[in-house]
């Protein structure tokens, strides 16, 4: 994956994901996200000089829910953008989720671990 994205930080970021990734279907509407020996190198488009590589080998799962939503549980260390954290590397455990319009309706919410303000890495 490679190219601009809508960016947390308060400048325009590029992240590039290297490594490997499977997506798992799994009954009960679930899905699991693996990806093991994954990178993501965010860069700085305001100063391409400011970059950090981190690794990101964090497991997803998405509870499908009624209205076309879902619940997201992460663990292990996850990249994750947020408008309460902005672009941040999380360590540990966390959910976040959306409803079926596509609206935010739970924040990222930690379970124990720590996070990592990328942007502060790159400013």
């Amino acid at each position: 994956m490679r190219g601009p994205r809508p960016s947390a930080c308060p400048f325009p970021v590029q992240i590039h994901i290297t490594g490997k990734s499977k997506v798992c279907n799994l009954p009960g509407n679930r899905m699991v996200i693996t990806a093991p020996g994954q990178n993501a190198t965010v860069t700085n488009l305001s100063d391409t000089s400011k970059q950090v590589t981190l690794n990101t080998t964090g497991v997803f799962k998405f509870l499908n829910q009624p209205d076309g939503g879902f619940v997201a549980i992460g663990t292990g260390r996850n990249l994750v953008g947020d408008p309460s954290f902005g672009l941040t590397l999380v360590i540990g455990r966390f959910t976040f989720a959306f409803d079926g319009a596509g609206n935010l309706i739970q924040g990222l919410t930690l379970q124990g671990g720590q996070t990592i303000s990328v942007c502060s890495l790159i400013e």
